[in-house]
């Protein structure tokens, strides 16, 4: 049981990096994140936001599991 709910807690947390990665803001400085904004179209951009909520709240029930865990037991 212990395993699965680390495993759940790791996918969860996989999730949110790539959540993260696609929404641009957690590997590019300052600079880089304005230049791609405005280069890149508003439809490309609302993509994006959708393909990020999307990754962000099906890591949401593994890292809320892992977290309960961790705090119970």
């Amino acid at each position: 049981m212990d395993a699965l709910i680390n495993y759940s807690f790791y996918m969860g947390l996989a999730f949110w990096l790539i959540s993260g990665l696609i929404n641009g803001g957690a590997a590019g400085s300052g600079d880089r994140i304005r230049a791609h904004y405005h280069a890149t179209p508003n439809a490309d951009r609302a993509e994006r936001s959708k393909w990020a909520g999307k990754f962000f709240y099906l890591g949401l029930p593994g890292m809320v599991i892992g977290i309960i865990y961790l705090f119970k037991g």
